[in-house]
């Protein structure tokens, strides 16, 4: 597609405080700027814009790692409610066991992209996405993290596969520019 009108008509696959809706390229631009905090996946890179503290970060796999970037996105998608240990081992960590400490400490490498090779604010810690918490599973507490219900999310994990064509690629760099343009 070589039309940026066209462009910003794909519908994209998108959660917005936890609820998958389907938008169009320049409704989730508009989402992107209204979150507090937002990741668009297919860019790799997340925005936040809290309290005064704006910034964004265009390179998060690098500066987090692969399984605490994928920490962060479910928990941005499970905005509403916790997501847990028990979850991140059957999801990220191949049904393989997870201890509480590798669980935390990729939360902690998730929290990096919020202070380092980022441009603009960095966000202090009463500012980060979401918070660590104990939840009953059986007869046991289980560790787990959940957005802060005072934070707005947003997620942009790409095309919706089931409304577009294969063929047709849209353009992420149209999508970034037009943000950053917007940023007030």
């Amino acid at each position: 597609m070589k039309n940026e009108e066209e462009q910003l008509k794909i519908p994209l696959e998108c959660y917005v405080s936890g609820k998958l809706e389907i938008l169009s390229m320049k409704e989730t631009i508009d989402e992107l700027l209204r979150a507090n905090h937002g990741i668009v996946a297919p860019l790799n890179a997340c925005k936040w814009d809290i309290n005064g503290q704006r910034g964004y970060n265009k390179d998060i796999f690098n500066v987090a790692g692969e399984k605490p970037i994928t920490l962060g996105l479910f928990i941005y998608i499970f905005h509403g409610q916790p997501f847990s240990i028990d979850e991140a081992e059957s999801i990220i960590n191949g049904k393989k066991e997870l201890d509480q400490g590798n669980f935390i400490a990729w939360a902690a490498r998730f929290n990096k992209i919020f202070r380092k090779g980022h441009f603009g604010q960095s966000l202090s810690k009463r500012n980060w996405p979401f918070y660590y918490l104990k939840i009953v599973n059986g007869s046991c507490l289980r560790p787990a993290y959940q957005m802060r219900d005072d934070f707005s999310s947003f997620v942009i994990m790409g095309i919706d596969k089931n409304i577009v064509e294969p063929t047709i690629i849209p353009d992420w760099s149209l999508l970034w520019r037009i943000y950053l343009e917007n940023q007030k």
